[in-house]
């Protein structure tokens, strides 16, 4: 039985809410099977996720819609002259900072307002993940132009940063907005690193690294 034969005959597990959103690598693995055309097995090693996972997935009455009115908008293609707008995830203007919206990285930001010179010490970000932002105006901006692009007729086209910066950087450029200065201490670095952000060694409680880095004697990073 194919997959879109499979998610419209089964009836959706319904033992927990089924209410999220489609994301990471299940999304990920639906769209290969939709833009690249593979079998699920294939898709799900794709994706980095697990043929059975992704089975159970297609069972959840929001994934198996999605899925379903993906591959009708895919079928319009073929009559319509239809272009899909993917952008990533939409922030504020880039200009005012306005935004209707205050969740996702705007956690991060109430995050630091509570206590900006001292929270902006330990970055909670990560190295190598990057979060692909990009601000509401440019994602309008963008649709109006491309929409009187005959080229971009029958197209999925993605509005993102083409080169975003990793959560660790996007916490850095937070910290530096709000302070003046990006932060001192990394989370799950290794000892080696740790010591190296104290002249007084390692082992410090975040109470003793402030405390130490208000009276100069942690190193500070430019």
């Amino acid at each position: 039985m194919s997959d879109v034969a499979l998610a419209q005959q089964q009836q959706p597990d319904t033992t927990k809410p089924d209410r999220v959103p489609v994301t990471g690598k299940v999304r990920a693995a639906i769209e290969a099977m939709i833009w690249q055309g593979l079998p699920r097995d294939q898709a799900a090693q794709v994706a980095g996720i697990s043929e059975h996972g992704l089975y159970k997935a297609l069972r959840k009455a929001p994934v198996k819609a999605w899925y379903l009115a993906e591959l009708e908008v895919e079928k319009l293609k073929e009559i319509l002259p239809v272009t899909i707008f993917r952008p990533s995830v939409v922030v504020g203007d880039s200009e005012t900072g306005e935004t209707m919206k205050y969740d996702g990285i705007y956690y991060l930001i109430h995050y630091l307002r509570k206590s900006p010179a001292l929270l902006r010490l330990f970055n909670v970000g990560n190295k190598k993940v990057k979060l692909n932002l990009v601000p509401v105006d440019f994602v309008v901006d963008g649709i109006a132009a491309l929409s009187h692009d005959e080229k971009a007729t029958g197209k999925t086209i993605a509005l993102a940063d083409p080169d975003p910066l990793t959560t660790a950087e996007l916490f850095d450029t937070i910290a530096t907005s709000m302070t003046g200065s990006r932060s001192v201490v990394t989370p799950h670095s290794s000892r080696k690193t740790y010591c190296r952000a104290s002249r007084s060694g390692a082992g410090l409680s975040p109470r003793a690294i402030s405390t130490e880095w208000s009276a100069g004697r942690i190193g500070r990073r430019s």
